[in-house]
């Protein structure tokens, strides 16, 4: 009997092994990947763990064993034919359910994510919902722009972080409740720095008699720094924010960053929340977004040798989410651009935008040189590449994409507000990637097989601004033709003294996201 339980031991320990083993991983990096800003490879893979061992010790925890050694002095023929008749009964079902999960992950391997046409419809009515609450709030604030929302909630989270454990921190006051503050201070011992911002979405948009309502999902990872140690976490976190009705959200350069809303000074407030500029008191809400509450969706330890773990594409085969009213947004465009011809316009944005930005920017991250692609990405995501380029170099390895090409661009969504035009794609891809160390081995992914995927690039230009798409130069500043090499980090040109990275001059690529996550 000892005998026989070893052997369902023994299969049970063979199956989860088979389990683990059998998954077929690829690289997870590139620009826009799992690596360009979350680590996939960690939060995935040990979710993914995690709920299939509860899966399995639900499923065969109880009943098998209690069949077969619920009395030890059972020692008769016929108790030990019950226990092969058992063990054989055992083995079928394991089998099965083996052959099941090795076919489901060839399917997954091969088709990217089996999606049920119940989550595809729920996603698409998210994004309907959450557009048609968008272009309701444009009614009510005609100066309302995702694109600056979305700034101004990246540029308050940053300095929210930077100044949680300093004495600037009363700068925010006007801007987050102090309940918020003093829960958050508790949760962290130490300074915290080196903040990036990997994908803030938009959730909810909703409103009540007196305030409107925007709830969006920032993923992001920092470091918190105690005495010498550091350790740097992986966050999702939900930032609920409102406003008074009626008001009007703010230009551009105020809401690109946080300052007093009454004047525009640079945050400068007192204990009691008084602009020591203009010397008004700022009532949370009354002229400007403000928190209404911070939820932690996830938070876990950062570890940097993740990223040569290996982890699937997800959703390369999901449908491609595109805007209902995208042909009324198409009209619109034209007619603010004075474009005659929808197709003719398309054709030379995929062709001089979309193809060679795409190329040019996984050139410079799989070189090592990220700032010759300065000229055509925002800050928020040129940090975040910096970042993860930086830590490579940190480890000892580099990101290597090769035989690149874009197999084909869909149109996703046209967006129009009083600040700016923007366009998003979906890229469909394939490359060799891979990564590899100092002494040229390689620790993830693959130098002669191709790994498929797809993304969703979000380009962005201030609306008034008439480009001729063909006469587009990578290798110079759009503003006085000066040479790449006078782009700074911060997106500003040495030599002519103009911020670039804002769309004020050409297309910025301003947002990358995966098409397992994008809503719209």
């Amino acid at each position: 009997m000892r005998k026989l339980n070893k052997y369902i031991a023994t299969l049970f320990c063979l199956f989860f092994l088979s389990a683990e083993f059998l998954i077929v991983y690829q690289a997870d990096a590139r620009p826009g990947g799992g690596s360009s800003y979350r680590s996939r490879s960690s939060s995935s893979s040990s979710r993914s763990s995690s709920s299939s061992s509860g899966r399995s010790s639900s499923s065969y925890g109880g009943g098998i064993y209690v069949g077969s050694s619920s009395s030890g002095s059972q020692s008769s023929e016929s108790s030990d034919a019950e226990d092969a008749i058992t063990f054989i009964f055992f083995a079928i079902v394991t089998l099965v359910f083996l052959i099941k999960f090795i076919i489901d992950k060839i399917k997954q391997y091969k088709a990217g994510f089996v999606v049920s046409s119940d989550f595809e419809e729920k996603r698409l009515e998210r994004n309907l919902l959450t557009s048609q609450k968008i272009e309701e709030l444009k009614q009510r604030d005609s100066n309302f722009s995702k694109i600056l929302f979305l700034d101004f909630v990246g540029s308050l989270y940053n300095k929210f972080y930077n100044y949680l454990n300093t004495n600037k921190l009363n700068n925010l006051k006007p801007f987050i409740s102090e309940a918020d503050i003093n829960r958050i201070k508790q949760a962290h011992n130490g300074k915290i720095n080196e903040i990036v911002i990997g994908s803030i979405n938009i959730v909810s948009i909703s409103e009540d008699e007196y305030n409107d309502y925007i709830t969006a999902e920032i993923d992001a990872n920092y470091t918190v720094v105690n005495g010498k140690k550091g350790i740097r976490y992986l966050t999702l976190e939900r930032w609920k924010f409102f406003r008074k009705k009626g008001v009007l959200s703010k230009e551009p350069d105020v809401m690109k960053n946080v300052s007093c809303p009454n004047c525009s000074a640079p945050t400068d407030f007192n204990d009691s929340g008084e602009c020591n500029y203009c010397k008004t008191f700022i009532n949370k809400g009354d002229m400007q977004w403000a928190v209404e509450s911070i939820y932690e969706v996830e938070k876990e330890q950062f570890v940097t040798n993740t990223q040569n773990v290996d982890v699937e594409e997800e959703g390369t085969n999901y449908p491609t989410i595109i805007n209902p009213d995208i042909a009324s947004y198409k009209s619109i465009y034209l007619q603010r651009n004075n474009i005659a011809d929808w197709q003719t316009f398309w054709e030379t944005f995929k062709d001089k935008v979309v193809k060679d930005y795409f190329n040019n920017i996984y050139k410079s991250w799989s070189e090592n040189r990220l700032i010759e692609s300065r000229v055509m990405l925002s800050d928020r995501l040129y940090e975040s590449f910096d970042f993860w380029v930086n830590s490579y170099k940190r480890d000892g390895l580099i990101n290597k994409l090769e035989n690149i090409n874009i197999s084909n661009i869909q149109l996703s969504n046209v967006d129009i507000d009083k600040f700016y035009d923007s366009i998003t794609v979906r890229i469909y891809a394939s490359s060799n990637d891979y990564i590899q160390d100092s002494n040229g081995k390689v620790v993830s992914g693959s130098k002669t097989k191709k790994r498929n995927f797809s993304e969703y690039w979000t380009f962005i230009k201030r609306s008034g601004l008439r480009l001729n798409e063909k006469n587009i130069d990578l290798k110079k500043c759009p503003s006085c033709s000066a040479t790449v090499e006078n782009i700074g980090q911060g997106g500003k040109c040495n030599y002519c003294g103009s911020k670039i990275s804002d769309g004020d001059f050409s297309w910025i690529l301003a947002i990358i996201t995966q098409d397992d996550v994008y809503e719209g």
